[in-house]
């Protein structure tokens, strides 16, 4: 149709509904712009852990589980270093906040360990990542569970541990790098390695000042263990010498990466119920 053949009448009626469907169109998208974020995005509820229906709870499961394995694949440490962190569970563990010393372990100085499982950083920083947590992979980066056989009864116990490795030459001779301030004897978390000459070394709170200290052979921790039974200065003598060569400093450090396990330990406990 052509408008300018068109009468007066018609072409101001044309142009009259235009207007008018602009005018609509616009009124339309203007109020309806506070719901686009209902349309376009999902709607989401939130529902206490126990209210969530069981197939749901284990799909939740599988994917922190597939997380876990895939941090262990990427991670800087190397998946060889995680070969015998437990990968999945299916029940909660029965958690205990530290090791009973008694009189005779005191005594002996050290304790002859069962180790069943261990539950590795991967699997915490996956959990509580999942479940909203504020602890960052940074912050559970040498968190832990142990999980002991203790008179015929299975215990978890959150834990520190650290990988170890170990120098070429003399620490004495190593430059400090002044441009970052870093010093060799205590390199940054999130550094690789070599693979050779590296060790897992575990301290288990005992409560007052007391831990026990032990440590892999052949990056193996699984089965019968002797640990040290140290105390609060020992550790700190310890990672104070530079010869572990890792990234904390003193007993401190420790103790809050302890807690940090614990906090973890404690998400864990839930997705499993």
């Amino acid at each position: 149709m052509n408008l300018g053949s068109q009468e007066t009448t018609i072409f101001a009626i044309w142009t009259g509904f235009q207007f008018l469907w602009l005018a609509l169109r616009s009124v339309f998208y203007h109020f309806g712009q506070a719901s686009d974020r209902i349309f376009h995005q999902p709607i989401r509820l939130r529902k206490d852990w126990k209210m969530v229906p069981t197939h749901f709870k284990l799909r939740i499961r599988r994917v922190i589980f597939a997380l876990s394995k895939y941090q262990m694949h990427v991670h800087p440490r190397g998946q060889y270093c995680y070969e015998e962190d437990v990968q999945s569970c299916d029940t909660s563990y029965n958690m205990q906040a530290r090791f009973i010393l008694t009189p005779e372990d005191l005594h002996r100085g050290e304790v002859t360990l069962s180790v069943v499982s261990i539950v590795g950083d991967t699997l915490l920083s996956s959990a509580t990542w999942l479940f909203g947590s504020k602890l960052s992979g940074m912050d559970l980066y040498d968190s832990c569970i142990v999980i002991l056989e203790l008179n015929s009864t299975t215990v978890a116990i959150p834990s520190a541990r650290v990988l170890s490795g170990k120098s070429p030459g003399k620490l004495s001779s190593w430059p400090s790098d002044e441009e970052t301030g870093m010093d060799p004897q205590f390199p940054p978390r999130g550094g690789s390695n070599t693979g050779r000459d590296i060790t897992w070394w575990y301290w288990i709170s005992c409560g007052e000042g007391k831990w026990l200290q032990t440590h892999t052979e052949d990056m193996r921790f699984l089965g019968k263990r002797t640990a040290s039974i140290v105390s609060d200065e020992q550790v700190t003598k310890k990672l104070a010498s530079g010869e572990l060569l890792v990234g904390i400093s003193e007993v401190g450090h420790v103790h809050e990466i302890v807690r940090n396990s614990s906090v973890g330990s404690e998400v864990l406990q839930n997705m499993l119920c």
